[in-house]
């Protein structure tokens, strides 16, 4: 279900929908509550032109089509849908037109199917359907899930992306169908909503209810030999601390590693793949330009060095570096706060600030002299240390004060 609030602003509370292009041709996985935003920024950009698109829905749980009733473009006649899923198993509904049906039922909606006035064309997929549209070749396999999903490879000049959402590893057959399918993927897009010890209690919430943790995309990910893996279906009540955590964990296994998050771009290519945000986090900010010291770890040694700050806000703040950064890279921001002095002495505590947070993003031309453009969401509150003055005083006056 859909899990906005305060403890899920970072990595966003929207259910899963992805966005792929590829050869001028635009992918829709799956139609969570995050098409919405995607239908409405596809009209912005169009300004009028018809919408083209496929979407590929993974199998008819609430949370995976729940978004098709606020799609805009659903409602207008110039828009053409190819829609693509498997047959339903269930007795509401039985082919893929169904789906309006029952998402427009009167018993839940004041819409009607007929208010979809969109060309939509449907075509079921099974487990090892192999099709091509345009110059994107797609490949699915099965995934094991209550009533049944599927997954989708999505190849395009030299780049193949996989996305395996609601899989619960555990039967040998679809495990080996899933990796070879994933195999040398540079993007695996996998299901992590549980850890290791949710899905291993006898009866708990995560126990057949056909998904994995992050340490199962992990296993999978090394052993398909993919290129970059990206956490998915975050559990509703997994606050941004704690996937912050589970993704701390995974890359100790598993560096190349991130935690999919509301408004994330991937810019994939046969020799890389760049990871940015799509939108600047909003908030209230104030322009602080000051010289501040920024602590990272590469390759496990410590990184300390200065930096121009540029603006700071409850949530993050934004930076002038001239070191590089990967999204999602733990750091801290150390702004050293000098004390007010009146009459020439010091009344107040000289205080250095730590700002802890990750990577949210990266602007390699942010500024003319080279530097690389970094913003940071923090991920935990901030400290205020008291420095000491030289000469072992504490602003007060008395030397000798605790």
């Amino acid at each position: 279900m859909p899990a906005p609030g305060p403890s899920t602003l970072r990595y966003g509370g929207n259910t899963p929908c992805v966005e792929v292009r590829a050869g001028g041709q635009l992918f829709i996985l799956d139609a969570g509550t995050g098409l919405r935003a995607l239908g409405r920024q596809l009209l912005a950009e169009l300004a009028g032109d018809p919408l083209h698109a496929n979407l590929l829905l993974t199998h008819y749980h609430w949370d995976h089509i729940e978004g098709l009733p606020s799609f805009e473009p659903l409602f207008l006649a110039s828009t053409n849908l190819r829609l693509f899923g498997p047959v339903p198993q269930g007795e509401a509904v039985r082919d893929l037109v169904d789906i309006l049906r029952v998402l427009f039922d009167s018993s839940f909606s004041p819409l009607r199917p007929e208010s979809a006035r969109a060309t939509v064309t449907p075509t079921h997929l099974t487990g090892g359907s192999d099709i091509t549209l345009g110059d994107t070749h797609i490949r699915t396999c099965t995934l094991n899930h209550p009533q049944g999903a599927l997954a989708y490879r999505l190849e395009h000049n030299g780049v193949a992306v996989v996305y395996a959402t609601d899989h619960e590893p555990g039967k040998v057959d679809l495990d080996r169908a899933l990796c070879d399918l994933a195999h040398d993927a540079h993007l695996f897009i996998s299901d992590a909503q549980f850890t290791p010890e949710e899905l291993a209690v006898p009866g708990a919430a995560g126990a057949a209810r056909g998904h994995g943790s992050w340490d199962a995309s992990v296993r999978l990910a090394r052993e398909a030999e993919v290129k970059n893996l990206v956490l998915f279906h975050h559990h509703p009540a997994r606050a941004d601390e704690e996937i912050d955590r589970l993704l701390a964990s995974a890359r100790e296994v598993f560096p190349a590693t991130c935690a999919a998050a509301e408004g994330m771009m991937i810019d994939a290519e046969p020799d890389r793949v760049h990871l940015w945000a799509l939108h600047g986090r909003r908030g209230q900010r104030v322009s602080l330009p000051m010289a501040v010291q920024v602590e990272a770890t590469r390759e496990g040694s410590p990184l300390r060095h200065p930096a121009h700050l540029k603006d700071i806000g409850f949530q993050g703040a934004y930076f002038l570096s001239p070191e590089s950064y990967e999204r999602e890279q733990p750091l801290s921001v150390e702004i050293t706060w000098p004390g007010e002095e009146r009459a020439f002495r010091r009344t107040e505590d000289e205080g250095l600030v730590r700002l802890r947070g990750t990577v949210a993003r990266i602007d390699p031309k942010a500024s003319n002299g080279g530097w690389t453009g970094i913003g940071v969401t923090f991920t935990e509150s901030f400290t205020i240390d008291v420095l000491p003055l030289p000469g072992g005083g504490n602003g007060r006056g008395d030397p000798d004060a605790d």
